[in-house]
């Protein structure tokens, strides 16, 4: 059985709709009533928005020329066992790149609260990278 890039997109909307329901409930729920999120939240310095069901980044981002899909990143939190999986992708698929080029990758199309720790911690767990600095 051979999937659709249509089904294989609908998924992955659907799996991270229910992480950031589980992140992010509050702050959903805010936005979808039209109102603005606390003060004390991290995600309103993002001027975070709802695009098709998803917390995403707005702000001046969206005034940028690039493609419609990168002017919006899918905001994720810094836990949780998507945003690894997401991570160790773009880490396996670039052959196993450092910290900042598996950032640079992720970010055209996830935002990652606190991204630097969690790329850091999921690369510390990758077992060809720190066979490959093993010095033993």
């Amino acid at each position: 059985m051979h999937l659709s890039t249509e089904v294989i997109s609908l998924a992955e909307t659907v799996v991270v709709q229910v992480t950031q329901r589980a992140d992010y409930e509050i702050e959903i729920e805010s936005l979808e009533k039209g109102g603005t999120m606390r003060a004390s939240t991290y995600l309103r310095r993002l001027k975070t928005i709802l695009k098709n069901g998803l917390l995403c980044i707005g702000g001046r981002l969206s005034l940028a020329n690039i493609s419609p899909s990168k002017r919006h990143p899918i905001i994720l939190s810094y836990k949780g066992h998507l945003t690894d999986m997401v991570i160790q992708y773009y880490h396996e698929h670039s052959n196993h790149v450092g910290v900042m080029h598996v950032l640079s990758l992720m970010r055209e199309k996830f935002w990652v609260v606190k991204s630097n720790a969690a790329v850091r911690h999921v690369l510390s767990r990758c077992i060809r990278c720190r066979n490959s600095t093993w010095k033993g």
